[in-house]
């Protein structure tokens, strides 16, 4: 139990900042235990969370930011915006809030995100609207938001909803370019992309990765990838 308290304590999860062990509380079932963790917001608010809660990025603010996000949401036309954002529990509001927690908090398990400067883009950072209207509605529970490019951040362009599968397999096919689906082939470069069949060629060869991953992420936008 102490060493859990102390990998807790001082962990930030978005707006929250773990600074004590708070009991715990039974679960519905009754057959176990949930650990409950006293959180300090950026705002001085305090909450108790479960930690479960927190890992998740189910609750990242004392409820400081849902409601800034509500009432940035409640002029917009769309109130489907409105209630995602109401307890953070649509997929997507979920997914948003969990790539911010990736990228600024400092839990252990996303270091690789800050050690290689992830971030993300301001427009999306400020605004789940914004999020929605780029990346769309998430098409199923199999899916989850991936980057097209690994090493880039999150932003338009760069981000899709992906299947464990299709994820897999552009890592598969990353090149030595560092991008996936971008890879040598002879002194040129080649784009690939998993249409859910099997993996096909972008038509043409580039010059350069950086030529040959806008043709892929030109495809990956519209949805069709012509075959060489």
């Amino acid at each position: 139990m102490a060493g859990r308290a102390k990998e807790m304590i001082g962990r930030v999860y978005g707006r929250l900042r773990v600074v004590a062990r708070s009991g715990s509380r039974r679960s519905r079932s009754g057959r176990s235990s949930q650990a409950l963790w006293l959180c300090v917001c950026t705002c001085g608010q305090r909450r108790i969370v479960p930690g479960a809660t927190l890992r998740a990025s189910v609750q990242v603010s004392c409820g400081c930011w849902r409601n800034e996000m509500a009432a940035k949401t409640g002029a917009l036309s769309d109130h489907s915006t409105h209630g995602d954002c109401i307890g953070g529990r649509s997929p997507e509001y979920r997914a948003w809030s969990g790539m911010i927690a990736r990228c600024e908090g400092n839990d252990p398990s996303n270091k690789g995100y800050r050690d290689r400067g992830i971030s993300v883009c301001s427009a999306w950072r400020g605004s789940f609207p914004a999020f929605l209207r780029d990346v769309g509605r998430k098409p199923s529970p199999e899916h989850s938001l991936d980057r097209i490019d690994n090493d880039g951040n999150y932003e338009p362009g760069n981000c899709r909803w992906a299947t464990r599968s299709e994820q897999a397999s552009n890592r598969r096919i990353r090149g030595s370019s560092g991008i996936k689906g971008v890879f040598r082939d002879g002194s040129l470069w080649r784009a690939m992309i998993h249409d859910g069949d099997g993996a096909v060629y972008v038509r043409g060869r580039f010059a350069t990765p950086s030529e040959a991953a806008a043709a892929l992420f030109d495809a990956l936008r519209s949805r069709s990838c012509p075959t060489a």
